[in-house]
């Protein structure tokens, strides 16, 4: 008994580490979740559902970035903006169930999740510029066109 609730502990605690060093972050615009090898680096991320494929440019490692989504046929771009850095370490809490021990645990996950920030361009499949948004700290300022 005191062995399992020992491995039951030492899996709780490996559950709340980061990997590589850093927490994830998440990009619920586009479904993306990255974990940074360094706080500064090119991170380039493929969506083959949507034919998309995105280049990340981190500034640091709370999700300050710039992103740059690609058409996958053509690499025409399709949208730019930047990132501001999360406000705070968020959580996620999950119910993990063992079907063959019938028992379940909480499972807390931490991760960034930046907001929109500044001027976000839309682009055609020539590179027009087709719509433009403006952000304040993930809040829609400004709708238009050029």
């Amino acid at each position: 008994m005191k062995y399992s609730l020992m491995t039951f502990s030492l899996m709780l605690v490996c559950s709340f580490l980061p990997q590589h060093g850093h927490y994830r972050i998440k990009i619920d615009d586009y479904k993306l979740t990255v974990v940074p090898d360094s706080c500064t680096q090119t991170i380039i991320e493929t969506d083959k559902k949507s034919a998309r494929y995105f280049k990340l440019f981190l500034r640091n490692c709370k999700g300050a970035m710039l992103l740059e989504c690609y058409n996958l046929r053509d690499s025409t771009l399709r949208e730019r903006g930047n990132y501001i850095a999360s406000l705070d370490l968020l959580r996620s809490y999950n119910n993990v169930y063992n079907l063959t021990k019938h028992t379940s645990k909480i499972v807390v996950g931490k991760y960034y999740q930046p907001l929109r920030d500044g001027t976000w361009n839309y682009y055609d499949t020539i590179g027009n510029i087709i719509k433009s948004e403006i952000y304040i700290k993930g809040v829609l300022a400004q709708n238009g066109t050029p």
